[in-house]
């Protein structure tokens, strides 16, 4: 039996998997600048985070979303990301490559979690499920961000366009196939869901 997930923010996701003692391997796709991956190994107790992002610039046309910067900003996001976990030595293991590459490098059943906060579109996120479960271990936690209603998303500031989601709609297939318990943190502007992999 999984035990109950305690949390209402992502921020307090790391003390949770050192209670569950899920303090192994984790993997955290779609990075940025390494801020929500810094965070977690402040925390958490694990021995390695594999912190996976392209940091490349994408086809607008197929990838709409405000974290598809131009090729030069993404330089600098992985150099800045590079920086920031530096401290945390062997610990912290950077991969720039897609997450399709990073999945097919990862063996099967080695994570403890896996957070994706990639494209953030419907058939990526499933993509990203489908590719990332395998790699988690029974018992462990498949999880990710931004987990808000599908569709466009427009900032409310000034009316541009955030980015095409549909994050719920492909978790939610997932947990009704696989009779998942999904949690997810409404205390958040930006909602988390979090499973246990039977």
């Amino acid at each position: 039996m999984n035990p109950k997930f305690n949390f209402s923010t992502r921020s307090e996701f790391p003390a949770f998997l050192n209670e569950c003692g899920l303090t192994g391997t984790g993997a955290e796709i779609g990075v940025q600048e390494g801020i929500y991956s810094e965070h977690i190994l402040k925390t958490w107790k694990g021995s390695t985070l594999f912190s996976i992002d392209a940091w490349q610039n994408f086809d607008a046309g197929e990838y709409i979303d405000i974290a598809n910067r131009p090729d030069d900003q993404q330089i600098l996001l992985y150099a800045n990301t590079t920086l920031r976990l530096r401290p945390f030595g062997e610990h912290s293991i950077v991969w720039r490559m897609t997450s399709e590459q990073a999945a097919h490098a990862m063996p099967d059943n080695t994570l403890d979690f896996c957070f994706i906060d990639a494209d953030h579109r419907y058939e990526a996120v499933k993509q990203d499920i489908e590719l990332w479960l395998p790699k988690v271990k029974s018992g462990g936690i498949i999880c990710g961000h931004d987990y808000v209603k599908d569709g466009n998303l427009y900032n409310k500031a000034d009316g541009s366009l955030i980015g095409l989601f549909g994050v719920q709609g492909a978790v939610k297939e997932f947990a009704a196939h696989d009779g998942w318990n999904v949690h997810v943190t409404e205390s958040d502007e930006w909602p988390s869901w979090f499973a246990f992999k039977p």
